[in-house]
């Protein structure tokens, strides 16, 4: 009977475990704010209300739509479901004398927070380590108050400096550690980190104005394979190191390095879903970066800095760029405001 009971005990902490990792996912993905109308001029915008960095600020989503608006109104109330049902099993888990911290832990086990932290503590950030693509444009989101647009994806893209200068770090052994599988793609030829439902990559940047993914590099002060793309010394070369909310220090490129990266990166694409995407974040990312002086002369020093190939690739991106997004004045402001356009 004791051993019955043991199994019955063992069996629902483990439901809470996974239930609390699957709604702290969610909440993580779907942030908090409150779905706010303006009339302006006669015509109707929806906004996201937040607090931002202890401020007030409400994020452009675009003209009144009714589609959109029911869209937005379900994600609010699905996650105050989500925050009703992470407290229901957190309230389980005391009751089950699941340790009090691991139910303090907010994030992912292992949490994203708990690898960033230890990537802080190995001074990766500081050496060239930053978090690019789809999180890089959710901290944007939550930390400078870029402008609400939808995130579906869990995966983590990595850029590293190759070389990297730092003291030998062994990345996939820390990984590894913390519960991650170690994946090998063929298609690549390049490693990947699996853990519940979010995946960790590792890049480093191609010479050369290929558009071509390159075979994996092992970089082995790091012990680990990146994969090799260009452009993206872009980012590399324009870190932005802060403390974003929810997950510590942390590196990833300035605003203005991703307005540049993407424009040009959208114009070598073929999957126009994929153009939409990086066009959207580019709007929504100028809209931000128009009202910072210091942001417009960044954009106009990497613009710059840049091979002239590449910088005739992000004005003839921005050109085709309205086909894909009609509303993109907050590109051409912020480019015009550089003295691009």
């Amino acid at each position: 009977m004791a051993a019955v009971i043991t199994e019955i005990l063992k069996e629902s902490r483990d439901y809470y475990r996974t239930l609390k990792q699957e709604l702290v996912g969610k909440l993580l993905l779907n942030a908090g704010g409150s779905l706010v109308i303006k009339y302006i001029r006669g015509s109707e915008y929806l906004y996201i209300r937040k607090n931002i960095q202890k401020k007030r600020t409400d994020l452009y989503i675009g003209p009144k739509n009714e589609d959109i608006l029911l869209n937005i109104s379900e994600k609010l109330k699905s996650r105050k479901r989500n925050i009703e049902q992470l407290r229901k099993s957190k309230s389980a888990m005391k009751e089950l004398r699941i340790d009090p911290s691991e139910i303090a832990n907010e994030n992912y086990v292992p949490s994203l927070r708990t690898l960033f932290e230890r990537f802080e503590q190995e001074g990766l950030w500081d050496e060239g380590l930053q978090i690019i693509g789809s999180w890089c444009f959710i901290i944007y989101q939550n930390n400078f108050g870029v402008e609400f647009y939808p995130e579906r994806t869990l995966d983590i893209d990595m850029a590293v400096n190759v070389p990297y200068k730092g003291k030998p770090v062994d990345l996939s052994k820390i990984l590894k550690s913390m519960g991650f599988d170690e994946q090998f793609d063929y298609q690549s030829n390049s490693v990947r980190y699996r853990c519940n439902d979010f995946v960790v990559e590792f890049l480093q940047y191609q010479q050369g104005d290929g558009t071509k993914r390159k075979s994996g590099n092992d970089t082995q002060d790091l012990g680990i394979t990146t994969q090799a793309l260009p452009y993206l010394n872009i980012l590399l070369s324009n870190p932005t190191i802060l403390t974003a909310r929810d997950l510590g220090r942390v590196c990833v490129p300035s605003m203005p390095a991703f307005v540049v990266h993407k424009l040009i990166v959208a114009d070598c694409r073929k999957d126009a879903a994929k153009k939409i995407k990086d066009y959207k974040q580019v709007e929504a990312v100028c809209k931000t970066i128009i009202w910072n002086p210091k942001d417009i002369t960044e954009l106009t020093e990497i613009a710059s800095s840049i091979h002239k190939t590449w910088c005739k690739k992000m004005i003839h991106s921005f050109q085709a760029m309205s086909e894909y997004v009609p509303e993109s004045k907050g590109t051409e402001r912020a480019l015009a405001l550089a003295g691009l356009i």
